[in-house]
């Protein structure tokens, strides 16, 4: 990974405790630009994302994977899809402040002109709302920039 992908996923992360991870893919071939330390997403996951993002009528049905772990849409919130961890699958055990966390985390997306912006976010509304809010500033920044 490039210098200036890590520079963004660092953005994208921000002070990490909101944001559990995150990656940067190209959203054409769902190809890795940028990832952070346990972030799991093939190809195919995104691509599927990144292909129904404007068009999301699956999402509300199948819902979508990312490392092979299933999450259930919940809505759109301006221009990030907001998912959240099925609830058959195990709650991740995440640490904010020290305190153990089990709530289902929520998955983050969102297209740039190029790219595709995934994030887990811790399972609280107040780590939602900041994600949503990193990932917005990061893809404005890449939009920006052409990407």
């Amino acid at each position: 990974m490039s210098s200036t992908w890590s520079s963004w996923v660092e953005s994208l992360m921000g002070d990490r405790t909101s944001m559990q991870r995150c990656g940067i893919y190209g959203n054409s071939k769902g190809d890795t630009w940028g990832v952070s330390d346990g972030m799991e997403a093939t190809p195919e996951e995104v691509q599927y994302i990144s292909s129904n993002y404007d068009e999301n009528e699956k999402f509300h049905t199948e819902g979508c994977r990312c490392g092979g772990k299933k999450y259930n849409f919940v809505r759109k919130v301006e221009d990030v899809l907001v998912f959240k961890r099925s609830k058959m699958d195990q709650p991740e055990q995440t640490e904010t402040s020290g305190t153990p966390k089990t709530d289902l985390p929520f998955l983050l997306a969102m297209n740039t002109t190029d790219g595709c912006l995934i994030g887990i976010a811790n399972g609280d509304e107040k780590s939602k709302s900041q994600s949503i809010m990193q990932m917005e500033f990061v893809a404005k920044k890449l939009k920006e920039s052409g990407r």
